[in-house]
């Protein structure tokens, strides 16, 4: 029998779509069809409008029937851009080698490189926002008096006294200051031992030598300070005795302070500072003589009593300049 070419193919794809009929797991015809002939398939494919037009195996993708085995691939990709999860791995590869000819592919890349761009810009924003609040921040740290002029000098108010104090800061924390204070003031006070009571006018002067902390480089800041202070003046008695005795005397008068202070420090742009606390003294040491070596105990005592009441303890306050 002469068995033409042609005829030999023709019965070669018969028995091939035969066999793949058979085979167990088939999907269809049409998915026979479509391996054994693809090119046909290509140039003859089924138009749909929903998955229902197409045959089982098929879905419809573009409005034409697709074999879902062929188009796993492309969703996979698909599905990996629509997540999100990792859009710049994604976006490495080029259009073409990730989805061909998917439109649907191609779309979700777009989106996911906007997404991207979005995010990046985002990012920059930020790090702009951030870097330039910093950069403000530093500028006003370093127009603070107290960090950027470390000599400084102050009007000082307290109940010991008034006058200057003069001081030099360290990296803006810690400042080494030297205080003079001038006090005058008519007393009178009674020994609380003695039926001996003292009036008169005092006056002393007063150098100390403190240093104050400032935990925090900033325009408002809590301090510390402490301190020891010397005083020497001289207190003209008038003196009254219960028996009806009165007497008038001049003694030289010595003084040796502890002291502490704490409250809040406030700096202002120009230059300015100002400062705000409750200070306390502890006398140390205080003598009343005529000359040397002759004392009078009662006015000593008198004195001390008078001091630790009245002039050692309450508010002080401090205003002056930086340069």
């Amino acid at each position: 029998m002469n068995v033409r070419p042609r005829q030999l193919s023709a019965l070669l794809s018969l028995f091939a779509l035969v066999v793949c009929l058979a085979w167990p797991g088939a999907a269809s015809a049409q998915t026979c069809m479509s391996l054994l002939f693809p090119n046909a398939n290509a140039n003859n494919q089924i138009s749909c409008t929903r998955h229902q037009d197409c045959q089982a195996g098929f879905a419809c993708r573009d409005q034409i029937c697709v074999d879902e085995k062929l188009r796993s691939g492309s969703d996979r990709t698909s599905a990996s851009a629509q997540q999100g999860t990792s859009s710049a791995q994604v976006l490495d590869e080029s259009a073409d080698d990730q989805c061909g000819l998917d439109r649907r592919c191609r779309i979700e890349r777009i989106k996911a490189r906007s997404r991207l761009n979005r995010r990046v810009a985002v990012l920059k924003e930020e790090k702009y926002v951030e870097d330039l609040a910093q950069f403000y921040n530093e500028r006003r740290i370093e127009q603070i008096p107290r960090l950027s002029d470390p000599w400084g000098l102050d009007v000082k108010l307290s109940m010991l006294g008034y006058g200057a104090v003069a001081g030099y800061t360290f990296a803006g924390l810690l400042r080494v200051e030297t205080t003079f204070l001038y006090h005058d003031e008519y007393i009178y006070q009674y020994s609380d031992t003695e039926l001996i009571g003292i009036e008169g006018y005092h006056e002393a002067y007063f150098l100390g030598a403190s240093a104050t902390v400032f935990p925090m480089e900033s325009w408002f800041s809590p301090y510390l300070s402490a301190g020891v202070m010397a005083g020497w003046g001289s207190f003209g008695q008038d003196y009254y005795g219960y028996g009806g005795g009165y007497g008038s005397q001049s003694l030289s008068t010595e003084y040796h302070v502890v002291r502490g202070a704490a409250g809040i420090d406030m700096q202002f742009e120009f230059g300015g500072h100002t400062r705000l606390g409750f200070e306390y003294g502890y006398l140390v040491y205080n003598q009343a003589r005529y000359a040397a070596g002759n004392y009078n105990p009662e006015t000593r005592r008198g004195l001390n009593q008078w001091m630790s009441s009245e002039a050692l303890w309450g508010v002080e306050w401090l205003f002056g300049w930086a340069f």
